[in-house]
């Protein structure tokens, strides 16, 4: 059974008190696991996000699903969030690998390329 992730979030649960728990605890873990896609995609082109991006990426998310209300900002609220962020999906703060430099003849060539097109 495959199944979309605004259509998992769209389904409506019964309102008593432990499910509105269990829903709130479902839309967290599904918002996070769309921030861990995107840090991977970041990752996957070079780049380690930092924490306040990282932070700000998940804001822009529960602003567009609405279901949180308004989020701290302040520098030590990120932080925070950010380490039990780390924590719970077992992330760690590395430096990415550097990827070798590219000679200058292949940089010439590519150069020459790029003008005749």
């Amino acid at each position: 059974m495959v199944a979309e992730l605004d259509d998992i979030i769209a389904v409506d649960f019964p309102r008593s008190e432990a499910d509105e728990k269990i829903r709130a605890a479902a839309d967290k873990y599904l918002l996070e696991l769309r921030v861990l896609a995107d840090i991977g995609n970041a990752n996957a082109k070079g780049v380690a996000p930092s924490s306040s991006a990282i932070y700000e990426i998940f804001v822009a998310k529960v602003a567009a699903t609405g279901f949180y209300g308004e989020l701290p900002n302040s520098r030590r609220t990120v932080n925070k969030w950010a380490k039990r962020f780390r924590k719970r999906w077992c992330l760690e703060r590395k430096r990415l690998p550097a990827k070798s430099p590219v000679s200058d003849q292949i940089l010439k060539e590519k150069a020459r390329r790029s003008a005749c097109c």
